[in-house]
Parts: C-alpha cells; sequence; structure tokens
C-alpha cells in the first residue's frame, strides 16, 4: 500500500529547491574535503574539481530542467 500525501505548490517547490541544493552542493563539497585529507590540493587538481563541479551543475540542471518540461514547465500561478 502506497500513501500519497498531496502537497501544496509551495511546499513543493521549497522541497524541491532542497532537494536542488543539496545535489548541487554535497559531492563537490564532498570531493573537496577528500582531496584537503589526502593532502592533493595542487593547482591541476583544483581546476579538474572546478571543471568536475561546473560539469556536474550543468548535469544536475539538465536533468531538472527535462523533468520539469514534462510535467508542464516552470509556470508560477498566483
Amino acid at each position: 500500500m502506497v500513501m500519497r500525501f498531496k502537497l501544496s505548490r509551495q511546499t513543493r517547490f521549497m522541497l524541491e529547491s532542497l532537494a536542488l541544493a543539496i545535489l548541487y552542493t554535497a559531492l563537490p563539497i564532498l570531493l573537496l574535503i577528500i582531496l584537503q585529507t589526502f593532502r592533493s590540493l595542487t593547482a591541476l587538481n583544483l581546476v579538474l574539481w572546478l571543471v568536475f563541479t561546473l560539469g556536474w551543475t550543468a548535469l544536475i540542471t539538465y536533468i531538472y530542467v527535462k523533468k520539469v518540461s514534462k510535467r508542464g514547465g516552470l509556470t508560477f500561478r498566483g
């Protein structure tokens, strides 16, 4: 038995915003902590981290926009 909860638009918006914020930041910060832990903060590693972070952000944005466009787009009604 699956329980479904009806969320208001505002609550859904806040939950999606929170999920996106976590997705955008969790993996890049974790990778930066790993680099710091292993004393691997060289210029090359930081540039590679930056490239990875930008790619990760683009990927998450692409997936989210595709998901949102399937359900009707980013339209806000008052």
